[in-house]
């Protein structure tokens, strides 16, 4: 069956959630609690049953999140740098990279040229940049711009590249 990448994701991410919720499943019909003089009530499910279904959602996880490694390696997305379009996998990769970079210049671009303070002694500290604020704050507006650029180029790839995918891998 031919799904997109964002579907594939998020079919791996259901998966993984059910795969949490067998885990607390397991944990809890992993031991029955009764009193004295009474008969135990046993779980429906055992703990052997949950563990089977577990691997085999484990596998179907791990066989969908490769699809998407290779595609994310194979895919050309709408983003250059230095002149080529690079593939998906590097836009996410450079992604984190932007994100952190714009969190640094956000602030450096939020000091103050200038401020002074005063300890409870009465000594005045200075406190000043070294750096050109103007020239900090057009930074962070451009690592704004490419995020925005790149999020979108990455989000249109998700949408539009699409992947073969056997019926039994997207089942859960």
């Amino acid at each position: 069956m031919k799904i997109t990448l964002g579907e594939c994701l998020k079919i791996a991410k259901a998966i993984e959630e059910k795969i949490e919720s067998l885990l607390a499943e397991r944990e809890q019909v992993a031991i029955v609690r009764y009193f004295k003089d009474e008969e135990p009530e046993y779980p429906e499910r055992t703990v052997e049953e949950i563990s089977a279904e577990i691997a085999a959602l484990a596998a179907k996880s791990r066989y969908l999140r490769q699809v998407v490694a290779r595609a994310n390696l194979n895919t050309k997305i709408d983003f250059e740098v230095n002149g080529e379009k690079i593939s998906l996998a590097e836009g996410l990769l450079l992604l984190m990279q932007l994100l952190r970079e714009r969190t640094c210049w956000k602030s450096l671009a939020d000091k103050q040229q200038k401020t002074r303070n005063t300890d409870y002694y009465a000594n005045v500290e200075y406190v000043e940049v070294t750096y050109d604020l103007a020239e900090a704050k057009k930074t962070y507006k451009n690592y704004e711009k490419q995020i925005r650029k790149l999020r979108l180029a990455i989000d249109r790839a998700n949408i539009n590249t699409e992947i073969e995918v056997p019926d039994d891998k997207i089942e859960y």
